[in-house]
């Protein structure tokens, strides 16, 4: 039962993620002839308070939506067409003037259910019931939920729709009842009355990877960010997020970054391209598979542990150590956050077993690696470096429901785990262990990690991915 589970849900989710479902897979399987048509957009309906002419964009995970955007009517009714083949959870709308900038979370936007549909119109007060129109009272709110997750250090994609949904639903509730929520929305109000005519806007909606509650305020407002993140943290105590993670399934996300300039765990700066040829026409690929220490289930051990189904399966969708075969992307989709960005991104759903269940806390292990090359070239000219290979152990470390991973391609001295060339002034010891493997004066790179955002050679902060949600279950 386990095992179908997991199969399930991760031919659902690798569908879902795309917008493709059943109707278009049905297409695909039975008429290979037919050219199927684009998916179309979903519009998104609604209306701004006092709107007339207010322009009107979308972000998600703290970056805007490039090339979608719209202009309210004189009335402030607008319709925002979005990629019909994307879910979104947590879409943040800004609909500004010359006069102020509102703001208004969806918790949710489904994908098209198939090609063959037209566009769908989606009504704001349907996608959003507790913040139905673009105002004052919703701007509050979606600072609020932003503003909390960030002091929590966890991303929007940690939270189920439904915790959106009940967060927006609590706080409606209190800023009528409770004083420091109350004050935060008036402190909001405040702030819109200080935008000036053709003046900047208070809000962001591209942030950087470190972003904490006062960089939702824009340079022009830093006089207000002590007051206002004082006022936000004040009303972040009156709710709570309720939601709950499966612990047998884990989305998992791995990027990789070729960009120029990156430094390793010695501070040097990596040479990407000492092992792969850098050609025209190659892409990133991850290849890989279970980890010979995982836990597997046998007559010694029926818990905390994968079948031998679950085993071939998640070799599988790693090409089992075949290179140039599962393909990373740079193009805002399969969980990568930024197009273009050099960072390429491949996200997975996985067997999950979290090591406070786990007897011998050993939980599930993949070793993996990534290449550059063209579709289903070999190693030579292709790998990032020859004969060992990155390990990780799927362990959720910052408590977001997702496992991320972030490398730099050809580093040496990070989670490979032979010949690693992490120095012993900086904790290494030529091998990369377990974290159940202790050895003195030997350090550890087996779990998601933080990056370094500022190039000091410390990490900071936790990788965002995209649009990946973690896996969530009902609380009871």
């Amino acid at each position: 039962m386990r095992t179908t589970r997991f199969i399930t849900l991760f031919a659902a989710w690798a569908f879902v993620a795309c917008g493709l479902e059943n109707p278009i897979v049905n297409a695909i399987t039975h008429d290979n002839s037919r050219r199927l048509p684009d998916v179309q957009d979903n519009v998104i309906h609604g209306f701004v308070a006092n709107g007339g002419a207010a322009k009107v964009k979308a972000a998600v995970g703290g970056k805007a939506l490039q090339g979608r955007g719209t202009t309210a009517s004189s009335d402030g009714e607008f319709k925002l067409h979005l990629p019909g083949a994307q879910a979104y959870t947590g879409l943040l709308l800004s609909a500004a003037t010359g006069h102020f900038q509102y703001l208004n979370l969806v918790p949710y936007v489904p994908a098209q259910a198939s090609v063959f549909n037209g566009e769908a119109l989606l009504s704001l007060s349907l996608l959003n019931p507790a913040y139905p129109v673009v105002d004052i009272n919703s701007t509050a709110a979606a600072l609020l939920i932003q503003g909390k997750l960030m002091l929590e250090k966890k991303s929007m994609n940690s939270l189920s729709v439904q915790a959106i949904k009940k967060a927006q639903s609590d706080i409606k509730a209190l800023s009528g009842s409770d004083q420091a929520v109350r004050a935060f929305f008036a402190y909001v109000a405040t702030l819109m009355q200080g935008v000036k005519p053709g003046g900047p806007l208070p809000f962001v909606l591209d942030l950087p990877a470190d972003a904490g509650p006062g960089d939702l305020l824009s340079q022009a407002f830093a006089d207000s960010r002590k007051a206002f993140v004082d006022k936000l943290a004040a009303a972040a105590q009156a709710f709570r997020f309720q939601v709950c993670y499966s612990r047998t399934q884990i989305a998992v996300v791995f990027m990789v970054d070729l960009s120029k300039g990156k430094k390793d765990g010695n501070c040097q700066v990596v040479n990407t391209f000492n092992w792969a040829k850098k050609e025209p026409g190659k892409h990133v690929y991850i290849t890989g598979g279970v980890h010979k220490t995982t836990p597997i289930c046998g007559p010694d051990r029926k818990n905390a542990c994968l079948t031998k189904d679950q085993v071939d399966q998640v070799n599988k969708l790693f090409a089992n150590w075949v290179p140039n075969q599962v393909r990373m992307y740079d193009d805002g989709t399969h969980g990568d956050a930024v197009a273009g960005d050099s960072v390429y991104t491949r996200a997975f759903v996985l067997p999950y077993i979290p090591l406070d269940t786990s007897p011998d806390h050993r939980g599930v292990r993949l070793g993996y690696k990534y290449t550059y090359g063209h579709p289903g070239q070999g190693w030579t000219g292709s790998e990032e470096w020859p004969g060992n290979q990155r390990i990780i152990e799927l362990e959720d470390i910052n408590g977001d429901g997702i496992v991320t991973r972030y490398d730099i391609f050809g580093d040496e001295t990070s989670n490979k785990d032979k010949a690693n060339l992490l120095t012993p002034a900086n904790g290494g010891c030529g091998v990369n262990l377990w974290e159940t493997d202790k050895r003195d004066n030997c350090g550890h790179d087996t779990w998601e990690n933080r990056i370094d955002t500022n190039g000091d050679c410390k990490p900071d902060t936790w990788p965002r991915p995209g649009s990946v949600s973690a896996i969530t279950v009902p609380c009871k």
